[in-house]
């Protein structure tokens, strides 16, 4: 159980100097090796025409980093129950302990046999990710490397293997040297692994690897290079060979790669080809030693909803060709009409792994679009294709310790659709937007630590390990009462964060929500109805299939707590997530320049909407509701201040795609003078890059990277796995203090003017994804205390 005041250990609060942000944390140290050791050199979405990860959802859309940091567990783990919506208590984690010491499971080495993770000896210790690391010692080329995780100032560390079974960790081994370490952070360590059968057959891969890469630094400055000599690490052993709990978690987070061959008969002679798959994401039949994918092919043509199959698929395996709908409708329907399997031959696109949500009975496949072709033509000729898809089981291509010394697993790599424009992510891109997202969240780490050992900040625990969720869109609030500090005490603050983590159940991004829905943070202040919690004070919006953490300044919402004392907190998801959650009452850097003193709320004067808040329908009738708002300030404010969340969501089918990837703008005018409205807009939704990868951009300010759909197309105001911005104007001087009146009107739009949607030929009014506006807007006024 939290006290208000986290405990932080003296170490970790020594380290603080050693990584702050933007500072060079230090590289894995390499220890001497043996003799004769090498000595290291001096030195839009795609929904309506492609695969169906929506950019948002059709009921509430939107929207990182410090890790969700739940005790390391033992199996069996206890999952957290549903709380109650009254006053929560934290979930209990049960462990237990092996009653003698287990062995490590025998490796089994790649030699072509077809093995399944069934097959595999259990591991007696489970690392789940997100649990705490153990001391590592790897052998590489240039000594051994000493890992000792969550050491105070260490790096992250992140891990890529090459399996000879596996197509991906090829093509991630083989990515960009440029792209990695053009868009990687500098504490981050990179350690290459080979999973190849005979010890000189890994110490060979991973020599060339060095090799490739030296050429690369060989074209940069000498202080980056020596910089990245020193972060770059070889692993000159299969990994899977070492006496290390490593090898646990190598062979338990490793995957299933389909392997595939396929034969017919052509001009009296037998052809037989074999060819690489990717599978989907989870919600079809996997395929195993015991559960393989066999049979002839009929071809089908796009699979998707209303179309007639071009042969007759029942008790085949049924082809179909990538594009035009979401690779789930394409297996339903395939199994809807008695098809025993589905392989899908892509298009002009790499193979990719097959993003979706809910279950399929049918294995799925991907090929590549010649071998796919090839086929289709022998069917629609009357010949019979045979097919024979099995599975090889491959130890993990990628994994990191956190800068904290947790195991991390990585997001979606590759990303599977196209972007608006130009932008092809890299593999290795992906990767060190991990690596970003790590140093990201370290920095808040950091920061958060060294204000509580400061005693410059006062913590409320809020939520501890709450599973919540309200799958069926009812707005139930999961309610918590805190204790705040006395409204004398409250004088002493301006400033105030929400701390929120959003982890899934047993640390796995698979067990996350599948979609970038909308949540939020409420006050249940409704004096007419205690037990309503409506007054929204924070919104969040969570990604696809991954962990997030936010610290939000929420700082204007101190205007509703000045009264201290006993408050009641609600939050409200559709999907299921695990809460962790502290409010953090602290001084400004402002109120700190100035010796401690601060101005702080005295009045908070709702605006357009009810109590200022509204969700309202974007098109050329949305400014129809609004009237101008007559206010007074009262003698003695110093500090007049405009509050807004705003974010949009939806879209018609026009060129514009408002409100969700447009450049709505919003326009505040106070007594009537529009040379100094208060004027939001969005520019990145004009920008070509920033409409193509604008929230993949700003991995480095909390998005949470890789995610399992179209995370990386700019929004306006908003990205999937971040928190809604609360936005503070300072208006003082364009208002009249002391009891005269003052008007403010409002203006919505797009690029400043009346959006009026235009929707493309033969669109149906209505269509779209129900474009809106969410936005809440309020006036505070500061006084000194």
């Amino acid at each position: 159980m939290k006290t208000r005041t986290r405990w932080i250990a003296a170490a970790v609060v020594a380290a603080i100097g050693l990584v702050g942000a933007g500072s060079l944390a230090l590289a894995g140290r390499i220890e001497p090796g043996p003799a004769g050791a090498a000595s290291r050199p001096a030195g839009p979405v795609e929904a309506a025409a492609g695969d169906g990860l929506r950019a948002s959802s059709p009921m509430t859309t939107a929207t990182a980093s410090p890790p969700i940091t739940p005790t390391e567990t033992l199996e069996p783990t206890l999952e957290p129950t549903l709380a109650p919506t009254t006053a929560l208590t934290p979930t209990a984690t049960s462990t237990f302990t092996p009653s003698a010491t287990p062995t490590r499971p025998a490796y089994i080495p790649f030699t072509g046999q077809r093995v399944g993770k069934a097959e595999l000896p259990a591991p007696w210790l489970r690392f789940r990710p997100r649990s705490m690391a153990r001391p590592l010692r790897l052998p590489t080329l240039d000594g051994q490397l000493a890992i000792d995780p969550g050491d105070p100032g260490d790096a992250s560390y992140v891990f890529i293997g090459r399996h000879p079974a596996s197509l991906l960790s090829q093509q991630l081994w083989d990515a960009s040297v440029d792209a990695l370490l053009d868009t990687s952070p500098e504490d981050v360590n990179y350690v290459f692994m080979a999973y190849e059968a005979s010890p000189a057959e890994a110490e060979a891969r991973v020599r060339a690897q060095r090799e490739r890469i030296a050429a690369v630094l060989a074209e940069r400055p000498a202080e980056q290079r020596g910089h990245w000599e020193e972060h770059l690490h070889y692993v000159k052993v299969n990994p899977m060979t070492l006496d290390s709990w490593f090898t646990n978690v190598l062979e338990d987070w490793g995957s299933s790669n389909p392997q595939a061959r396929a034969s017919w008969q052509e001009n009296g002679q037998t052809v037989e080809i074999q060819f690489d798959t990717t599978a989907d994401s989870g919600w079809a039949r996997r395929i195993g030693p015991d559960a393989p994918m066999e049979g002839s092919l009929a071809w089908f043509g796009t699979a998707c909803n209303g179309e007639t199959p071009a042969q007759d698929v029942a008790g085949k395996i049924a082809l179909v060709e990538r594009g035009v709908c979401p690779f789930t409708d394409k297996a339903v329907n395939a199994e809807r009409l008695g098809a025993t399997g589905m392989v899908m031959f892509t298009d002009d696109r790499p193979k990719t792994e097959m993003g979706g949500s809910g279950s399929v009975g049918i294995s799925v496949v991907m090929i590549d679009r010649d071998h796919g072709l090839r086929m289709r033509d022998q069917v629609v000729a009357g010949n019979a294709v045979q097919v024979s898809i099995s599975a090889v089981w491959a130890q993990a291509h990628g994994l990191a310790i956190d800068h904290t010394g947790h195991l991390r697993e990585f997001g979606w790599i590759p990303y599977g659709f196209p972007t608006y424009h130009e932008h092809q992510f890299d593999l290795f891109e992906q990767v060190a937007y991990e690596a970003q997202s790590y140093h990201h969240e370290h920095g808040i780490e950091a920061r958060m630590a060294a204000e509580e050992a400061a005693g410059e900040v006062e913590v409320i625990p809020v939520f501890e390990g709450v599973m919540a969720s309200d799958p069926g869109w009812t707005g139930r609030r999961f309610v918590a009462e805190i204790e705040l500090p006395s409204a004398a005490e409250m004088q002493r603050y301006d400033k105030l964060e929400v701390d929120l983590k959003m982890g899934c159940r047993n640390g796995e991004d698979d067990n996350c929500g599948a979609w970038d829905y909308l949540v939020y943070l409420y006050l249940c202040d409704d004096p007419d109805n205690p037990n309503a919690c409506n007054n929204e004070v924070g919104r969040f919006i969570t990604a696809y299939k991954r962990q997030t953490h936010w610290v939000t300044d929420i700082s204007p919402m101190l205007g509703y707590f000045q009264q201290g004392g006993k408050v009641r907190l609600g939050f409200w998801t559709v999907q299921p997530y695990v809460l962790d959650m502290d409010l953090r009452l602290g001084k400004s850097a402002a109120a700190t320049a100035a010796g401690g003193a601060n101005l702080v709320p005295r009045q908070l004067v709702p605006l357009f909407g009810d109590r200022g808040r509204f969700d309202r329908r974007f098109d050329e009738h949305y400014n129809d509701v609004f009237q101008p708002i007559t206010f007074t300030v009262p003698a003695g404010i110093q500090k007049v201040e405009l509050v807004t969340i705003i974010s949009g969501h939806g879209f018609a089918v026009d060129d514009k795609q408002c409100a969700e990837f447009c450049n709505h703008t919003h326009r505040f005018t106070v007594n009537g003078d529009p040379d100094s409205a208060v004027f939001i807009d969005h520019p990145i939704m004009d920008d070509p890059v920033g409409a193509d990868i604008g929230c993949a951009l700003q991995v480095p300010a909390g998005v949470a990277p890789n995610q399992f759909g179209t995370w990386p197309f700019g929004r306006a105001a908003w990205c999937p796995g971040l928190d809604v911005p609360v936005k503070r104007h300072d208006i003082t001087s364009q208002v009249q203090i002391g009891g005269a009146d003052n008007v403010i009107d409002y203006f919505g739009g797009f690029r400043g003017e009346a959006y009026v949607p235009v929707l493309a030929p033969g669109v149906e009014p209505g269509t779209g994804w129900d474009m809106r506006i969410e936005m809440k807007s309020f006036l505070l006024y500061w006084a000194a205390p």
